[in-house]
């Protein structure tokens, strides 16, 4: 009895240390590998590609390891397969299988990106792009967002500006992007930049530095000449998508941030933005002042209005009255006005209202 529980107890401890063996195994890519979610990752017989694993809820790959969402186009697979249905059950749901040691590895290679991040804290935040360098054994699936800059980019008046964009980016087939090119997210910018500086030649500097790129609903960047957004023009998404296997996602290309390539552009540019402001800024108080002085005109017309009334009440003559106003008016000014003295007369007998 004591033999059956020992060997019972044995039996259940291998049971458990199985699946921590197997990670253990799989972080160090031996036999195993951990593939995260979102993720896909390359597997290599005697240097070459032998197949791919994915980590991605409800997506799969078909015979031409495009990603796919219908469960009935996916792949057959052998002995490998099989297994990776069985680890789920063994609480080892993110992990794949490489194949026979020495024979079997996983790709490694060198990614370079640069992405468009915040620093500081509050008032003091900015974003900041940052190009980083990593060598890693995955690519990832899920969509992201990808920093492209564009330097000395022309706008129709031939005015240079460096050009910072964002976009958006899917693998929907990892063997073309990691087997077919090199360098993907490289050689997709590549392919990218020389379209987008075509579509920045069609544009006036106005269009980007104070109104900024026409948007759309979606977002996507659009022409004011034009009238039709930069996939549109240049249908490069499918070239893209053809060649490297990336989808370059619908209405997520956009322009952050402009600056201008030359100092001399910048600071004559910002010259005549001052002076335009500053004319501006006259014209508004040139319209102020029209309309205070009109404001004014009203309210003495009012006045003259009730000298005249007041006159006639008296029997004087209202046009001697509003002379002698003129005359007041004028010598409030500094001005020496002299006045007949048979004027004077006229003045001074002019007879008081009685009440």
């Amino acid at each position: 009895m004591n033999g059956f529980l020992n060997n019972l107890g044995i039996f259940l401890a291998l049971i458990l240390l199985f699946p921590v063996v197997i990670r253990f195994l799989a972080y160090n890519n031996f036999v195993f590998t951990i593939v995260e979610e979102g993720t896909a990752k390359m597997i290599l017989c005697f240097g070459g590609f032998h197949r791919l694993v994915m980590n991605y809820k409800n997506h799969y790959f078909n015979q031409q390891w495009d990603i796919v969402e219908e469960k009935s186009q996916e792949r057959k697979g052998g002995l490998a397969e099989l297994v990776e249905a069985i680890l789920p059950f063994l609480m080892l749901k993110n992990v794949k299988v490489v194949g026979i040691p020495f024979i079997h590895s996983v790709h490694w290679y060198k990614f370079k990106w640069t992405s468009y991040e915040q620093e500081g804290s509050g008032q003091g935040i900015k974003s900041v792009a940052q190009t980083k360098e990593r060598i890693i054994d995955y690519i990832l699936v899920m969509d992201d967002f990808y920093f492209v800059r564009i330097d000395e980019a022309e706008t129709e008046e031939k005015i240079q500006v460096n050009v910072n964009i964002l976009m958006g980016l899917r693998i929907v087939n990892p063997y073309k992007s990691l087997k077919k090119v090199q360098k993907w997210l490289e050689a997709t910018t590549d392919l990218i930049k020389p379209s987008f500086r075509s579509f920045i030649n069609t544009m006036q500097l106005d269009e980007f530095l104070r109104i900024g790129p026409k948007k759309e609903e979606g977002g996507q960047i659009i022409g004011k000449k034009t009238g039709e957004t930069f996939l549109e023009l240049y249908k490069v998404d499918d070239q893209i998508l053809e060649q490297y296997g990336v989808c370059l996602i619908p209405d997520t290309v956009e322009v952050i941030s402009i600056d201008f390539a030359k100092k001399e552009d910048e600071d004559r540019i910002s010259a005549e933005w001052k002076a335009e402001k500053d004319g501006k800024a006259r014209e508004r108080l040139a319209r102020a002042r029209e309309t205070e002085i009109a404001e004014e005109g009203k309210g003495n017309a009012e006045a003259l209005r009730k000298v005249v009334e007041e006159a006639k009440s008296l029997g004087v003559d209202p046009n001697l009255v509003l002379g002698f106003l003129a005359l007041q008016k004028a010598g409030e000014k500094g001005n020496t006005i002299v006045v007949p003295s048979s004027a004077q007369g006229l003045m001074l007998n002019i007879p008081e209202k009685k009440g």
